[in-house]
């Protein structure tokens, strides 16, 4: 994300794709004023990846993208280990690399890729960037229980109404099928 501010990679989940969240339970990479409005957040100085850190429930995480394969691998371990319903994450479309070998096409429910190239947003009054993403964003999920399911296909039926931007859902491993 060192495109957008070459001092930072903390960038705000667009209204557009919070818009489409269920209720979250935790955003365990935010900032302080909870701009996604989940029951329980951290903020990146307070480290969700850190093992006194335990996820559970419906979990947002647009993480620090400069560390995006640990959070993948913590949304997997949480969906694995129990306690987690769902992990629904946005995250860039890099599809060759191995984290999304390891992480996203052998263990997600769903993915799916965003039109064009994403503004994100800043700050404590969600101020949109001046510039868009120099890298397409996709949405991924990883499931952990039966809710989860019912999370993931929910949301994956509001993101199939966006049209400003498109997200185009590529897999979809709907339970029972």
């Amino acid at each position: 994300m060192r495109g957008l501010d070459a001092g930072s990679d903390e960038f705000l989940t667009p209204a557009w794709l919070r818009d489409t969240l269920p209720d979250i339970d935790l955003d365990p990479c935010t900032q302080g004023h909870n701009p996604i409005g989940a029951s329980r957040f951290w903020t990146c100085r307070d480290d969700g990846l850190a093992r006194s850190r335990v996820w559970s429930g419906v979990v947002w995480c647009n993480p620090p993208y400069s560390d995006k394969a640990r959070w993948m691998a913590k949304a997997v371990a949480g969906c694995r280990g129990g306690g987690v319903d769902c992990v629904l994450s946005v995250l860039p479309a890099q599809v060759g690399d191995g984290h999304w070998w390891k992480f996203v096409w052998t263990e997600a429910r769903l993915v799916g890729f965003v039109e064009g190239r994403v503004k994100f947003e800043r700050g404590p009054k969600n101020v949109p960037t001046r510039h868009k993403s120099s890298f397409s964003c996709s949405v991924v999920a990883w499931s952990g229980s039966s809710k989860g399911d019912a999370v993931i296909d929910s949301w994956a039926e509001r993101l199939s109404l966006l049209t400003s931007p498109r997200v185009v859902v590529v897999r979809y491993d709907r339970v029972g099928n």
